[in-house]
């Protein structure tokens, strides 16, 4: 399964955000193939957020796999064939990064995710693939799945028809996750995940009616998005339309959203605790207008 590296720009905030590293990329047509390692491939061994990252994975896939069985390589930008930013290897069991993708979370758990949907996705049509079922629905906001090679696969599960019940607001059941709740600035494992899970604690498909956002012409409102803040800081918290080192809010001219029955939407950010000075904070979570939030530390 191969990453194309052309068409650089940001990763779509509707699959993951990114402040490790702004990520990126087109996404070429799949596949396995098991020819032999570029020479300039160089085995690494993963960092510990790549466990984390796996077991997100599969969490939102359903799937369950053996993450030491696979090795990782890391190669220079624009060496990969077919001008591949990244690629699996079902048979092989190894996953291929160019070097500038190495921290991109939504990027490696995309991998990840073709690892662990194992052989029977692993070549065919680029439908078969990407199958919309995981990358546009059970881990939508997990994956970065852009419009070419993997959107285009196919079109977005439906989760709620049409005349479903609206459920308000206030009745999803929404949390917070730090991973992990404490980080050294300069440490080697420096990353953190921040989870926003929203759960239709319904047991059939409903509609969400989204709260209008006073600061945004209509129709657009708040979607979804997270803030760093001091622990001393009063929440929940105002003035949230900014985007910058200590959160980001996305906007949408969506104004209802559908959930399947029991469905939990998972959105991921990924962060560096080097760009917080030593000190405690919350993480804010934000969906819409509903916040949650929890502790977590930074130390030197």
């Amino acid at each position: 399964m191969a990453i194309r590296s052309g068409l650089i720009r940001r990763a779509s905030l509707l699959g993951a955000y990114s402040l490790v590293l702004a990520s990126p990329i087109g996404l070429d047509a799949c596949r396995d193939a098991t020819a032999p390692l570029p020479d300039n491939a160089v085995r690494f061994v993963p960092p510990p957020v790549y466990a984390r990252w796996w077991t997100i994975v599969e969490a939102c896939s359903g799937h369950t796999g053996d993450f030491a069985a696979y090795t990782w390589y890391v190669a220079p930008d624009n060496s990969l064939r077919n001008n591949a930013a990244a690629y699996t290897e079902v048979a092989a069991r190894r996953i291929v990064l160019e070097s500038s993708q190495q921290n991109a979370g939504s990027i490696v758990r995309h991998e990840m995710l073709h690892a662990l949907l194992g052989p029977a996705y692993a070549s065919g049509t680029s439908a078969h693939e990407h199958p919309p079922a995981y990358f546009q629905g059970r881990c939508a906001g997990v994956v970065y799945c852009p419009e070419i090679g993997c959107q285009d696969a196919g079109a977005a599960p439906v989760m709620a028809p049409a005349d479903a019940p609206t459920l308000p607001l206030s009745a999803l059941d929404i949390q917070m996750d730090v991973l992990p709740d404490r980080v050294s600035r300069t440490g080697v494992d420096r990353a953190l995940t921040l989870i926003v899970r929203v759960t239709n604690p319904s047991a059939e498909p409903v509609w969400v009616q989204l709260d209008a956002t006073p600061d945004l012409p209509a129709p657009w409102v708040h979607w979804y998005g997270f803030r760093i803040v001091p622990a001393v800081q009063t929440v929940p918290i105002t003035g949230i339309a900014r985007d910058d080192s200590a959160g980001v809010i996305t906007r949408d001219s969506v104004r209802r959203v559908a959930f399947a029955a029991g469905q939990t939407r998972q959105l991921v950010f990924d962060l560096s605790g080097a760009l917080y000075a030593p000190a405690d904070y919350l993480a804010v979570g934000i969906f819409n207008t509903r916040q949650v939030w929890t502790p977590f530390t930074i130390v030197p």
